[in-house]
């Protein structure tokens, strides 16, 4: 079988002992056809671990996009271990390279990842997730409504948590948050989307969020890696919107001299703390973030307006400028109003804290990055 470009456009893999069949490579597009129900059968007696629902012999999809998001592996050659969290089943599926590999440690970064989606979200939209561990594979990651697909470079579990948090965050910035292009997309077309730099950007930004409020980062750590971002968007060519919205011009993420993994990630931590400066603390970009998993659901997308809105409600006035600058235009932005007001002095890439912040400040600083309790 002949994969189709791309790291991630498969078809089937083999490993030893196992086989990960990837559902737009190896099933197709049948036009016309997409909302009808699906079933899979494998004529043999094999495990195979996916999240499709199974009804005797034959594992079963709504329509033939859910198929097509819910990849699987076929074989006995893997490790397993199961983690419920929240009403959920949670599992790490290892294939590939696992001789050796001592897979609960896994399982135990599985657990804290999810809690912290679970206590930020106070919902998980799914009953059952994989995390598809390739041992040996392609070093990078894959999301999917109900599972990701992770290329391993290490046995060790800790050296893997960001990416591991990035693809798991989307599970709800991506596949649940996402704009109208990208519900129940046509997969023969491109999709245009302003908001690249949100959808994996700001998850970016939220994967280093959730590992500190899960005990696995320190605020020091995290403050320090968001400076590093200043310069990116201080320098940059385009607008981030240009650069998520021509990503197909460029061939990439990276085109444009930059990045909008990492110019999003940067933006999400300027609006987080902006709004949280102007709202005194009463708000966050967890409030954009909630109301528009809410606003979106399952079967929704958002206008790609709704993000600047909903910054704005939180924020007020000053964020729409603020939002024109860091998405809407190229150069430089002007951010350290509200680094200041929130305890912290930018000087080029370093981001420390100001040993003369008032007692505001401080407070507000010591709130960054952590969850302001916000319920739905």
């Amino acid at each position: 079988i002949q994969p189709s470009r791309g790291n991630f456009s498969d078809n089937i893999i083999y490993r030893p002992g196992a086989a990960f069949i990837f559902g737009p490579g190896a099933f197709g597009w049948f036009d016309g056809h997409q909302e009808e129900g699906c079933r899979v059968r494998f004529e043999h007696d094999l495990p195979v671990h996916c999240t499709l629902k199974k009804s005797g012999d034959w594992f079963t999809a709504p329509h033939y996009w859910e198929l097509l998001d819910s990849p699987i592996v076929v074989g006995s050659g893997v490790k397993v271990t199961t983690r419920n969290v929240g009403s959920a089943k949670h599992e790490f599926v290892a294939f590939g390279n696992i001789e050796g590999l001592d897979i609960e440690p896994f399982g135990n970064m599985v657990q804290k990842i999810t809690m912290a989606g679970l206590e930020l979200f106070g919902k998980l939209p799914y009953e059952h997730y994989i995390f598809f561990g390739d041992f040996g594979g392609f070093a990078a990651g894959l999301e999917h409504a109900n599972s990701n697909r992770i290329g391993y470079w290490t046995n060790n579990a800790n050296n893997t948590r960001g990416i591991m948090f990035h693809e798991y965050f989307h599970a709800f910035n991506v596949k649940r948050v996402r704009p109208k292009s990208l519900v129940n997309p046509d997969f023969t077309k491109a999709p245009t989307i302003d908001s690249l730099w949100w959808l994996e950007g700001v998850t970016d930004y939220y994967a280093s969020i959730l590992e500190l409020r899960a005990g696995l980062n320190s605020q020091e750590n995290f403050l320090a890696s968001m400076g590093n971002g200043s310069q990116i968007l201080n320098g940059k060519q385009v607008a981030l919107r240009d650069s998520s919205r021509r990503v197909w011009e460029q061939k990439g993420s990276q085109g444009y001299s930059f990045s909008y993994y990492a110019g999003g990630r940067y933006a999400g931590f300027v609006f987080d703390t902006a709004v949280r400066v102007e709202s005194q603390n009463k708000y966050s970009l967890d409030n954009v973030m909630l109301d528009l998993f809410k606003e979106c659901g399952d079967t929704k997308g958002y206008d790609e307006s709704r993000i600047k809105e909903l910054i704005v409600k939180y924020g007020g006035e000053k964020m729409g400028p603020l939002y024109e600058g860091l998405i809407n235009s190229p150069g430089g932005v002007d951010v350290s109003s509200w680094m200041t007001r929130a305890g912290l002095v930018l000087n080029g890439r370093r981001l420390t804290a100001d040993p003369n912040a008032d007692e505001t400040a401080v407070n507000t600083r010591k709130l960054l990055g952590y969850s302001l309790n916000v319920k739905m």
